[in-house]
């Protein structure tokens, strides 16, 4: 196994202990995505959005501060281990390039959304 693979799944791993604003941060900011807190904010927003809708197919459409925009949509509804979960397309958009993520969201027994491992 390489060294950058075991970073990467050490990194994960430690990533799935925190609460999920802790982690999509952590996860999108490793392609070197440039996120204000206002932007995770709105990321945050768009995903408690689509995930709340339980409606495969809803997206929603962001602007971030300076370059970013993008979109949130809901890609697949599912249940792991008996709690509703979903998986989360976010696409960022920058003048350079485009950043898609697909991320696993399950809701825990307290009610929040949780990225799943």
């Amino acid at each position: 196994m390489s060294f950058r693979l075991c970073c990467v799944i050490a990194a994960v791993t430690v990533a799935s202990a925190f609460p999920a604003q802790a982690q999509i941060g952590f996860i999108l900011g490793r392609n070197g995505a440039k996120l204000s807190a206002e932007d995770m904010a709105t990321i945050r927003g768009s995903v408690r959005q689509v995930l709340t809708s339980k409606q495969v197919g809803t997206t929603e459409t962001w602007t971030a501060s300076g370059n970013a925009r993008g979109e949130t949509t809901l890609s697949r509804i599912f249940e792991s281990d008996g709690e509703p979960c979903g998986e989360v397309r976010i696409v960022i958009r920058r003048p350079e390039r485009e950043t898609p993520y697909n991320i696993n969201f399950c809701r825990s027994s307290d009610g929040q959304w949780l990225i799943a491992p």
